[in-house]
């Protein structure tokens, strides 16, 4: 006790003096923070070379080793119902987009009933996420140029590409179908893009550094 005097000339005041002896400051309170100031040192006053070791000690005397906070556990995630689709659907594609702080789910093309019997369709509907992840009603959005199954979407930045499947008759597509989302998150109309080398059902697409990719099917 008294190894720290609340003053030194030049040097800023410490709050409390430490007992090295019992871990605990002169008002009786355990130890747990060490206030250290530029130029305190000791009162024995070490020699000027000495004193960033006796600076150190003074920190080693005093720092306490903090506990290892628990890991923390993610909230459990569990299933709710959401918005119903306003008919049903079999072999479209689903995606989302994000521009403007607004993001949309969407759902487009597909059949009416399943394969082989149901019909193609060239609906698009969109649902607006909200923060929570909630989703609002299903809307309308512009409609794909031509009926579409079975076919793969991939997002490249803004742009939406929809890639070959299947088109009403049952016959096989080829085109690329592409769409741009507006600056305030909404989803533009379909235009048409190149055409791939040949049919594709059931594959898939994937953009990586500005180049779309088709896999299989």
């Amino acid at each position: 006790r008294g190894g720290v005097p609340a003053r030194l000339s030049g040097a800023l005041a410490l709050p409390d003096a430490y007992d090295s002896r019992t871990a605990r400051s002169s008002s009786g309170a355990p130890a747990d923070v060490c206030m250290v100031a530029s130029g305190v040192v000791p009162t024995f006053r070490p020699a000027p070379a000495m004193r960033p070791i006796a600076l150190l000690l003074l920190l080693a005397a005093c720092a306490r080793p903090q506990p290892t906070p628990a890991p923390s556990t993610p909230p459990a995630l569990a299933w709710g119902a959401g918005p119903a689709l306003p008919a049903p659907r079999d072999h479209h594609v689903t995606f989302a987009v994000e521009a403007g702080g607004v993001r949309t789910l969407v759902v487009a093309g597909g059949m009416r009933g399943g394969m082989p019997a149901g019909s193609y369709t060239d609906e698009v509907w969109g649902s607006r996420i909200a923060a929570d992840g909630a989703l609002a009603a299903w809307q309308a959005l512009a409609p794909l140029p031509e009926p579409r199954a079975g076919a793969s979407v991939v997002v490249a930045g803004r742009s939406v590409v929809v890639t070959s499947g299947y088109t009403t008759g049952h016959r096989p597509a080829t085109g690329t179908l592409v769409a741009r989302v507006d600056a305030d998150g909404a989803l533009g109309a379909w235009t048409a893009g190149p055409a791939l080398p040949g049919a594709r059902f059931h594959h898939a697409s994937v953009h990586h550094r500005g180049t779309v990719y088709v896999l299989g099917g």
